[in-house]
């Protein structure tokens, strides 16, 4: 819910950019830390790494939360 925020919150952000409104959006990739089966930094990066692969495949803008 918090990502869901940010990502809603920044997509409403117009930037100025040479004379030009510019709207920016953002995709998000999650992983949750799970200390139970002992997940490793590299582990976790890449769950969040497949997450937001996901997310730029289900056409950007959105956040997907890994899987496993």
């Amino acid at each position: 819910m918090v990502v869901e925020r940010i990502r809603t919150e920044f997509s409403q952000i117009i930037f100025e950019l040479a004379g030009q409104s510019v709207a920016v959006t953002a995709s998000f990739g999650v992983a949750e830390y799970k200390q139970s089966l002992d997940q490793t930094l590299d582990h976790l990066m890449r769950e969040a790494d497949v997450a937001l692969y996901e997310a730029k495949g289900a056409g950007r803008n959105c956040v997907r939360i890994s899987g496993s």
